[in-house]
């Protein structure tokens, strides 16, 4: 008889679940709050400068260290973004896909190195204007297009492009799946 194999299909959830489920909301969400935390220094500053009243200093005196901290503070979440796949992949126990695997670690390289593009102001220009845009720029595996300091959407006839390409994408994938699935 004709036999079929679903390890292949379970694999191809599991990856599918790791990344749309699990790493990009993480990412977006930890994101988001790391980038409130690290910009909380350059704020506590600005607004020292401005009230140079002794109460105010007072209750500004946390931002000032807070200032002094800040390379500490860029290090620790940046280490952190690089130890959190082998934390989620110590939560998640054994994973039956290697690509899955895969898919922690480029969650890890790419959080690193989008937090040191944030640390050292060296990414496009616009993707650190609000927590949001830079949580989006930061969760997405994808890069992310700005134009004059501000995200690029795309338009419609380009959004219709790209959502054709995804269906024929998960079609012949569908297809791959099918045929590698017979007869194991």
């Amino acid at each position: 008889g004709l036999q079929v194999y679903t390890g292949a299909l379970l694999a191809l959830t599991e990856v599918l679940f790791l990344d749309l489920v699990l790493c990009i909301p993480f990412r977006f969400i930890f994101g988001y709050a790391a980038f409130k935390l690290y910009r909380c220094a350059d704020r506590g500053v600005a607004e020292a400068k401005l009230e140079s009243s002794e109460s105010a200093g007072a209750l500004l005196l946390p931002y000032l260290y807070l200032q002094e901290l800040k390379p500490l503070l860029a290090m620790g979440i940046g280490a952190a973004w690089a130890a959190h796949p082998f934390v989620l992949a110590m939560l998640l126990g054994s994973l039956r896909s290697r690509m899955s695997f895969f898919i922690l670690a480029y969650s890890g390289v790419l959080s690193t190195f989008r937090w040191l593009e944030l640390a050292a102001s060296l990414g496009p220009k616009g993707f650190d204007a609000t927590a949001t845009t830079f949580a989006l720029y930061f969760s997405m595996p994808a890069e992310l297009q700005f134009e004059d300091g501000k995200l690029k959407f795309l338009s419609g006839e380009r959004w219709r492009r790209a959502l054709d390409l995804l269906l024929r994408l998960a079609f012949h994938s569908s297809i791959m799946l099918v045929a590698l699935s017979v007869g194991k």
